[in-house]
């Protein structure tokens, strides 16, 4: 027997009760939870990324010499699935586990890098700048060799789209090869390779890796503000821990994330 119509509504409402909005003063407000901390509104990807090279650039050892951190941060890993699929007014990705595929090996290079952006028909000149006699300088590099990573994250769409449809374009974009621009690892001449990987699969790794990365960046922008606007810089950190190649990512909203700005 089919309920009436104001038996449907009236069920829909308590089964509203038992949710509630991770949060009702920003655009982040599309991820809905329940009471047992059960996430609804929200589809998990997967992709398993690899390069010849790659620098995560550490803020704390200065502008003069790139130092790169142990492993992806998920700033970065938010940047290559972005270059796969991004539509910054329907969704946003949040960034759940990295998993350590490779070794973590390190190679010093000396790089030639510009020191101002070039624009359309003006190139940089590499022997006048407007911040001194030379448009490029000669830094010296600490790197990783072969890095090689899975990247489990969760499509959080706003408005309370459906993610179904977003993790379906997504996963056929990723299993094709399609991307709108190559991603990277760290910079833009490390390129990196990706496939589409099951993200309930845990990958089977070429030697266990715990580490205690110490302060590691979790990105450079306030994530509880909709990308397609134009936000201010706003870093934070987090205590990164890799247990058995797996780092966990704590929720930006979460308490572990530290923010600069507040």
């Amino acid at each position: 027997m089919k309920a009436r119509p104001c038996q449907a509504a009236r069920k829909d409402r308590e089964k509203e009760k038992d949710f509630q909005w991770t949060s009702s003063q920003t655009d982040v407000g599309c991820l809905k939870t329940n009471q047992q901390g059960g996430r609804e509104m929200a589809r998990q990807v997967g992709l398993e990324i690899w390069g010849d090279l790659g620098c995560f650039t550490r803020p704390d050892h200065g502008k003069a010499e790139r130092m790169t951190a142990p492993i992806i941060t998920p700033s970065a890993a938010r940047g290559v699935s972005e270059s796969v699929y991004y539509k910054p007014t329907e969704f946003r990705f949040q960034i759940d586990k990295i998993y350590i595929l490779n070794p973590v090996n390190y190679i010093a290079l000396r790089r030639n890098e510009v020191k101002e952006k070039g624009a359309y028909g003006r190139p940089i000149d590499p022997t006048v700048s407007e911040l001194g006699p030379k448009g490029r300088t000669q830094r010296q590099s600490i790197c990783l060799w072969k890095p090689r990573y899975k990247i489990v994250a969760t499509i959080n769409p706003y408005d309370g789209r459906s993610p179904d449809p977003l993790y379906e374009q997504f996963r056929s974009r990723a299993e094709s090869g399609q991307c709108f621009q190559r991603p990277c690892m760290g910079c833009r001449e490390f390129v990196a390779f990706f496939e589409w990987s099951d993200p309930e699969v845990v990958p089977v790794a070429k030697e266990e890796i715990n580490m205690d990365c110490g302060l590691l960046l979790y990105d450079v922008f306030d994530l509880r503000v909709r990308s397609d606007k134009k936000v201010a810089v706003s870093p934070s950190f987090f205590h990164a821990k890799i247990v058995k190649n797996l780092l966990e990512v704590p929720p930006y909203e979460s308490k572990l994330v530290m923010k600069v700005n507040e």
